[in-house]
């Protein structure tokens, strides 16, 4: 007797007996009697596969959040719609899981969902987080220990490696598509898009790093040993200078200038866009992921206006020529104006720890 001989019952109760998300991908895969019938499973039973130690879906909440996340800001940036932005906010302030809450009620996880998180976890977070642990991470210190002769962590402080390169990847992603549209640049949105948008500000970006990655740098209301947002940097000292490396050996045919460096800063922050860029390939293999593509082609279409040029950082960050020398203004909260120009991850985090001391 054949499977798909069964009753329609039994083999919509498959995807309970299956260990992981590739498993479900493979039965999906088999024909289309399976993949008609297998195709919409339960709640509980993506619970369950989500759970389930072979589908390596960790570390959660953070994995889910990133994958969301672009859904979650194209949500909150509507111009028509401000409650929005208060309901973010609000999430933001519970931590991971009351931000994961709200993830999940705008934009809930679908088994396509389930499959391309498995997907781009198997095939470009892993990958790029051995990579990335052998040079800023943990695996780094161990082998600088092991040359050394050292058999404890007392001659390489904690504080000088990426402890968790996994997780501070998922905070950069989430980072990435959550602001999106704070650090694209108005001039490339259509027109159609840039007057319904109002692009999320300063102060929800610290109030980010400040609930959701915690560190005693930033406040002292969170466990010892917790170092997320120095993680982040330690992290994209190697990530962006490999990034912008590769984007050097690709060639962008921008004239060199302005554009090149607003490409430079843009790209070291478009999330899976700059992972996947960083992803082993062939030696001639000069492609652009598509992202990054894009947004290459809307710079060199359009001129600059004055006052938007940017200047280059070891970060990689964009810093305009505003904003060069002048501190940024804050309100009485401390919280920064809503307006304030974006310039780079790595001046989040220095807000944060300096507010966090004050």
């Amino acid at each position: 007797m054949l499977l798909t001989e069964l009753p329609r019952d039994i083999l919509t109760s498959l995807p309970s007996y299956l260990h992981s998300f590739d498993d479900l991908s493979s039965v999906l895969l088999t024909c289309r009697a399976l993949n008609a019938t297998c195709s919409s499973p339960t709640p509980a039973q993506l619970t369950r596969l989500t759970e389930a130690p072979k589908t390596g879906l960790h570390p959660q909440p953070h994995l889910f959040i990133a994958i969301k996340a672009r859904k979650l800001g194209e949500w909150a940036v509507e111009k028509a719609h401000p409650e929005r932005r208060a309901a973010l906010q609000h999430a933001i302030t519970g931590g991971p899981a009351m931000l994961l809450k709200l993830v999940l009620e705008v934009s809930p996880m679908s088994l396509s969902d389930y499959l391309r998180t498995a997907w781009v976890l198997r095939t470009v977070l892993t990958p790029i987080t051995i990579e990335l642990d052998i040079e800023c991470g943990v695996a780094d210190r161990n082998r600088r220990q092991l040359e050394r002769g050292e058999d404890d962590d007392d001659h390489i402080s904690v504080l000088t490696v990426c402890e968790d390169v996994g997780l501070a990847l998922l905070n950069y992603w989430t980072y990435c598509d959550l602001f999106y549209h704070t650090i694209l640049p108005p001039e490339i949105f259509t027109p159609d898009i840039a007057h319904t948008i109002e692009p999320l500000g300063r102060a929800i970006r610290l109030d980010w790093f400040h609930y959701c990655v915690p560190d005693n740098n930033d406040h002292c209301h969170v466990p010892e040993g917790e170092f997320q947002q120095l993680d982040l940097q330690h992290l994209l000292q190697f990530f962006l200078k490999n990034l912008r490396r590769e984007l050097g050996r690709n060639g962008q045919g921008l004239t060199p200038g302005r554009k090149e460096i607003w490409l430079y800063s843009i790209a070291s922050y478009m999330g899976l866009a700059s992972m996947r860029l960083l992803m082993p390939r062939e030696e001639d293999d000069y492609s652009l992921p598509r992202d990054i593509r894009r947004t290459k082609d809307a710079i060199a279409s359009i001129d600059i206006p004055e006052g938007r040029g940017l200047q280059d950082c070891e970060d990689g960050s964009a810093v305009t020529n505003e904003d060069e020398d002048e501190d940024v203004d804050e309100d009485e909260d401390g919280a920064g104006d809503e307006d304030d120009e974006w310039l780079s991850m790595v001046v989040d985090i220095m807000d944060c720890w300096e507010l966090g001391r004050n």
